[in-house]
Order: C-alpha cells, then sequence, then structure tokens
C-alpha cells in the first residue's frame, strides 16, 4: 500500500456486477516504465476479462508513465494473446529459469504511450 501511497504503483481489481474476477497491478520499474501483470480467477478465465480491463487501464492518465512491460511465460498463450490484443509488442529478449524441474522462457512485451 505504500507504493500507491507514493505513486510507485497501483492495484486495481477487475469487478463484474458485485464479483470481484481479477486484479491487475502496475509497478515502477524505472523513472518512466511501469510493469504491468494481471491475474483472472479461474472461474472467470476465457470470457474477455483481462483484455478489457487492459484496455480500459491503458486510457488511464498515471503519471510519469511512458512505456510499460509485462512478461508472461511460453506456455502461457492466452496471456500473450491478451497483450497483442490491446497493442502490447513482443520484444527479442527472453530469459529462462528452472521452475520445478522445468525450463520456463519468459517473454517480454512492451507498450509505449504516445505522449
Amino acid at each position: 500500500m505504500a507504493e500507491q501511497a507514493n505513486g510507485e504503483g497501483y492495484y486495481y481489481l477487475i469487478w463484474e456486477d458485485d464479483t470481484i474476477v481479477g486484479r491487475l497491478n502496475v509497478h515502477h520499474t524505472d523513472a518512466e516504465t511501469g510493469e504491468v501483470d494481471y491475474r483472472i480467477g479461474a472461474a472467470h478465465v476465457g470470457r474477455g476479462y483481462a483484455t478489457e480491463a487492459l484496455r480500459q487501464w491503458l486510457t488511464f492518465k498515471l503519471p510519469r508513465f511512458r512505456r510499460f512491460i509485462a512478461e508472461t511465460t511460453n506456455d502461457n498463450v492466452a496471456s500473450q494473446h491478451v497483450l497483442r490484443r490491446v497493442g502490447f509488442i513482443r520484444e527479442g529478449a527472453e530469459k529462462q529459469i528452472e521452475w520445478s524441474g522445468q525450463l520456463l522462457t519468459f517473454y517480454t512485451y512492451v507498450y509505449t504511450l504516445d505522449r
């Protein structure tokens, strides 16, 4: 909550009627870049909530941000589609980590603001 109070992070809930279906967060990674992450509850996946929430969120006038980055793993095809649908572009840089005996590749997506 300290990050939100001092403008270094923003935290949002994604609602449908009176039900929380997910969340969307952004954290400063440097003076002009924010890292975006989101999660939709299992019972609500595949209904367009992430795409619509991210699309609406990108219209907000958040101070200091010039670009946003988001990371997703190679096997999270749904998240890759969400990011591309709202205008994020995949960068060439990839990183790999081993997680529970499995090698995961992370893709970085970038969205640059026209300000």
